[in-house]
Order: structure tokens, then C-alpha cells, then sequence
């Protein structure tokens, strides 16, 4: 989800599909856009990924 600094929404990424949600805890690091990463743990898989733009 991308936020403006007033709070209204810009636009959200789906990343998770299934019907069961596998997706647990969310990591974002930088401090621009230029070099923000967002990591999250794929628990049907048991791995961390990127969230890639």
C-alpha cells in the first residue's frame, strides 16, 4: 500500500493470493524511494522475500 503523508491511499500490491494467507510480518528499510526494500516471510514456503516494484 503506498500512502500519501496525509494518509490517503495510492495504490496496493496484492501479494499473496491464495486462499489462505501465508504472508507474516512486513520489513521495510531505506529512507527514499529510490532505496526502500520490502521484505516479508512467505510461511506456505518458510522463506523471506522482496517485495519487488
Amino acid at each position: 500500500m503506498e500512502l500519501t503523508p496525509a494518509g490517503q491511499v495510492l495504490a496496493t500490491k496484492t501479494i499473496d493470493k491464495s486462499k489462505t494467507a501465508h504472508i507474516f510480518g512486513l520489513l521495510a528499510t531505506g529512507t527514499s524511494d529510490s532505496n526502500t526494500a520490502l521484505f516479508y516471510t512467505d510461511t506456505k514456503t518458510n522463506t523471506l522475500q522482496e517485495l519487488e516494484q
